[in-house]
């Protein structure tokens, strides 16, 4: 009885052992490339004919490599990964462009990797998990819709288009990023160029430039760029285009005009550079200075006028050139030391009678 009970004993302990193995061993990386001839026009990822080695690409978000390579003579490949395709890195090269269709899940810590010299496009990609990261080093990589709720940090001295975007938070290190009007759940510029549409941008997280970056924005009265969180300028540097931006002749002194980072619930920091440019109107030529309370203020237009924008609030309002301030300011005590005068007159003539 006792052997029958140690025998038991020691057969559930080896299967154990043979389960926690399995569990514990990593999953196994495997890598498909797109073959650049002999494919069955289908464009199916599913089609086992269409990969190197005749075995079609499984759907794992943890192991899955999918490396389009090589030149095709045509120029470009249709290939279609019908819909939820989980992955963890993509890779894509030569001069060849690969019009991929489908929804792209990329895992935590996953990669996009785009070495090729000509334009590639992907449609909807979506960041699962904590996100993954975008490199880009020689042409462009343009993503059609950007969803998920991880972060989606951009990288490399090549040039990244998103068309639409509803959920990541975006960094971006290097390169030349342009986000459509909603850039998601935070923006974070550590380096590079980025370029708003000319709808203004939104986030609902936190914005936070540097001062190895550079902002392009469009601005104008009815374009709202709007941050719900926290700003840190951290010396981001600022270039305006203001041909979207109403003439402000007649406007009242302290108009509000724009919002650049408007209804943030804090600023802090400032800019560290502010330019503007316009190709025709009243902005033509406009210089800025920034003035010892951390205002930024443009030089003279329409005679009497100057915007300036105010860090503090991250918009810009219309206001007064300084010498005509003055100028009024010198009216009014010439009007009171006048009205002064008569008054003590007409008392002394009252006193006379």
């Amino acid at each position: 009885m006792r052997f029958r009970n140690s025998l038991a004993t020691a057969i559930a302990a080896a299967v154990a052992a043979v389960v926690f193995t399995a569990a514990s061993q990593p999953v196994q990386a495997a890598t498909y490339t797109w073959k650049t001839s002999g494919t069955t026009g289908n464009t199916a990822w599913t089609t086992a004919s269409n990969w190197v080695g005749g075995s079609a690409a499984v759907s794992n978000a943890a192991s899955t490599t999918i490396q389009f390579t090589s030149n095709l003579g045509g120029g470009s490949a249709n290939t279609n990964s019908n819909t939820n395709f989980n992955l963890n890195q993509l890779l894509i090269n030569g001069t060849t462009s690969y019009n991929t269709t489908g929804s792209l899940y990329v895992g935590s810590g996953g990669a996009i990797n785009n070495t090729s010299t000509v334009l590639q496009k992907l449609p909807n990609l979506n960041a699962t998990g904590a996100g993954f990261g975008v490199t880009t080093t020689n042409n462009t990589l343009q993503i059609a819709n950007l969803l998920g709720s991880g972060t989606v940090t951009f990288n490399g001295p090549g040039q990244n288009i998103v068309d639409s975007s509803s959920g990541p938070a975006i960094v971006n290190n290097s390169g030349s990023l342009t986000l459509p009007p909603f850039a998601g759940y935070g923006l974070t510029m550590n380096g590079g160029t980025i370029y708003t549409s000319d709808l203004g941008f939104a986030t609902s997280g936190a914005f936070v430039g540097s001062s190895a970056a550079t902002m392009y924005m469009v601005t104008g009265t009815d374009i709202q760029s709007t941050v719900f969180g926290p700003v840190d300028y951290n010396d981001i540097n600022v270039n305006l285009n203001l041909d979207y931006l109403a003439d402000t002749l007649g406007q009242a002194p302290e108009t509000f005009w724009s919002p650049l980072f408007g209804g943030a619930d804090s600023y802090t920091g400032n800019l560290g550079s502010l330019v503007s440019t316009a190709t025709s109107g009243p902005y033509v030529g406009l210089t800025w200075s920034k003035l010892g309370s951390g205002v930024w203020q443009s030089s003279v237009y329409n005679t009497n006028q100057q915007l300036e924008f105010r860090p503090t609030e991250g918009s810009i309002y219309v206001v007064p050139e300084p010498t005509q301030m003055v100028f009024v300011a010198g009216v009014g005590a010439a009007l009171g030391a006048w009205r002064m005068r008569k008054l003590r007159r007409n008392g002394r003539d009252a006193t006379a009678c």
